[in-house]
């Protein structure tokens, strides 16, 4: 597995580099994005932005229902396995290609 954070920091450079290198040996990319520019990401096996990360590049949800429907854009977009948005006390909601949201 390949973990990609870099909290904001500025540490990594070339994510696609490392996701495509990663995916090309069929190994899992989870990334915790940072920043308003969730393309960086393109590709990875998972991403869990918190909500407040997720509304910053989607806008605000006002539901459930926009949130899913926000987040399979997303996946489509962004050719992602997985997105995983944080709620803090309301639980998270887990997004899969081709699966039923898991609130």
């Amino acid at each position: 597995v390949l973990v990609l954070a870099d909290y904001g920091k500025g540490a990594l450079q070339n994510h696609q580099v490392l996701i495509q290198a990663a995916r090309a040996r069929n190994i899992p990319v989870l990334a915790d994005p940072k920043g308003e520019d969730f393309a960086i990401y393109r590709g990875a096996s998972l991403i869990t932005p918190n909500l407040s990360e997720f509304e910053t590049i989607v806008g605000r949800c006002a539901d459930e229902a926009e949130l899913v429907a926000k987040g399979q854009a997303r996946l489509r977009d962004l050719d992602l396995g997985a997105l995983l948005v944080t709620r803090g006390e309301p639980g998270m909601t887990l997004l899969r290609r081709g699966q039923p949201a898991l609130p």
